[in-house]
């Protein structure tokens, strides 16, 4: 089954095939929990919600198949090979529950029963089954996504990089300052020392990060903002500190690929090389492409 990115999405939706046995069963052959009006789920997606919190859910993870990145895999590939919906059933579809996110562009990801959703204001775990909110974070927040990695879930948002406990939605302590890493603003303070905030020479995140072998990879946007070149950042996933840094547009003989480079803007200014919204693809044998 292939994903289609969708622009501008506003609802996290969850469909099931009204033909099969996973409607009229829960997991584990128990019966499906009562059902939940819209105006419960509404309710749900405000901060002060009095509905309780749904524990996490319990899945097969032998059965299960997971969506932990927003293109699936590093590659970005974004297919996996599941044939529960197929052209038989394919006109049986129904929404089985709705979670309304009222700002986000982003692509949910999946892991272990869990659906996380994210806006430029919070992050939001939801049982998948049932929309139910397991967690909610609005300390962290991303309008392009999230990546889940070793049981955490990473997202980027302006100059920073978070990381939050995949079951708890708490931020990773250990994780850069107190679950926020600022690589981006120490990498540019090395790069331009008399850089102020990143945001005031339009360097910002504008993209889900990806994650592969414990390495995190984030890059700089907006190239419109004319940035003196785009940074590629490659964070270890565990502590939030940077491993190397990649120049989009090289600004002097201390960035790679200079000497190739350094004739392309004679009498001219070195400006742009920025990400914005795609993500990188990472391969096993050359690491990343």
């Amino acid at each position: 089954m292939r994903a289609s990115p969708v622009g501008g999405l506003a609802v996290a939706a969850a469909l099931a095939v009204l033909a099969s046995p996973a409607v009229t069963q829960g997991r584990n052959g128990q019966r499906p929990q009562a059902e939940i009006t819209p105006e419960q789920l509404r309710e749900q997606t405000r901060v002060d919600t009095s509905i309780p919190l749904s524990p996490p859910p319990k899945v097969d993870r032998t059965t299960s198949r997971n969506w932990p990145l927003t293109n699936f895999d590093p590659a970005n590939s974004r297919y996996v090979a599941l044939d529960q919906i197929n052209t038989d059933n394919i006109q049986s579809l129904a929404v089985r529950w709705l979670y309304h996110t009222r700002n986000s562009a982003s692509t949910p990801i999946v892991v272990d029963g869990l659906m996380y959703v994210t806006t430029p204001e919070s992050v939001v775990a939801l049982d998948a089954t049932t929309g139910r909110v397991v967690w909610r974070n609005q300390a962290a927040g991303s309008g392009r996504g999230a990546a889940y990695g070793d049981g955490r879930i990473f997202v980027a948002r302006d100059a920073r990089v978070m990381a939050l406990d995949a079951r708890t939605g708490e931020l990773v302590a250990g994780f850069g300052e107190k679950g926020v890493s600022h690589v981006l603003t120490e990498v540019l303070k090395a790069r331009f020392p008399r850089l102020g905030k990143p945001a005031e020479w339009g360097y910002s995140f504008n993209m889900a990060p990806q994650y592969f072998d414990g390495i995190l990879i984030v890059a700089t946007a907006l190239s419109e903002n004319h940035i003196p070149g785009g940074l590629v950042l490659a964070l270890d996933g565990r502590t939030g500190r940077l491993l190397w840094t990649f120049a989009g547009v090289p600004q002097g003989p201390e960035d790679e690929g200079w000497e190739i480079a350094k004739d392309t803007w004679v009498g001219g200014v070195r400006h742009g090389g920025g990400v914005w919204r795609r993500r990188p693809s990472m391969r096993r044998r050359e690491r990343f492409t």
